[in-house]
């Protein structure tokens, strides 16, 4: 038998079942000599497999609770405010000392026949302004809200209940 036939018969050994069985052999006596190595090895990728699936049940569980708070908040909320105008766009044909502007009660009516799908309307308003008392003074806002504001769902954070007129 020449080299060449030598060679080939070589080649198809190591890759053939008897080569499979031996790379089989082989790698089960490294694995039985160096057990600590093996054990460790073996260990390592565990522990790594079960902190990438707890890493990622904590998130799926923080962005599901993220977007719990946000549904209970309301993401259809829609909050319509007005600004007051200034000097020059003010148009009136008396003196007036008294200023109006904003959104009125006949607007929220609009506002419930025109959109079918509201369920609540609050109107409300908020007043900024500087008060007084004796030598002290503070900047303060005063915030109040319809009737109507019991039925939000995240409810009014303070104040008590004042009745209309």
């Amino acid at each position: 038998m020449d080299d060449l036939a030598r060679h080939r018969t070589a080649r198809r050994s190591r890759f053939g079942l008897a080569g499979l069985w031996r790379t089989v052999t082989v790698g089960i006596k490294s694995l039985w000599l160096h057990r600590l190595r093996s054990l460790l090895t073996v260990l390592g990728i565990v522990f790594g497999v079960c902190s990438v699936i707890a890493m990622l049940a904590v998130g799926e569980g923080a962005s599901h609770e993220a977007q719990e708070q946000i549904r209970q908040l309301g993401s259809n909320n829609i909050i319509v405010r007005s600004v007051k105008p200034t000097e020059e766009k003010r148009v009136s044909t008396q003196q007036s000392y008294v200023i109006e502007y904003g959104i009125t009660y006949l607007d929220v009516e609009r506002i419930r026949q025109t959109i079918p799908d509201v369920t609540v309307v609050v109107p409300g308003r908020i007043i900024r302004d500087r008060v007084w008392n004796a030598t002290q003074h503070a900047d303060a806002e005063i915030g109040s809200a319809d009737v109507d504001a019991q039925h939000v769902p995240h409810g009014v954070s303070s104040g008590a209940a004042i009745a209309r007129s």
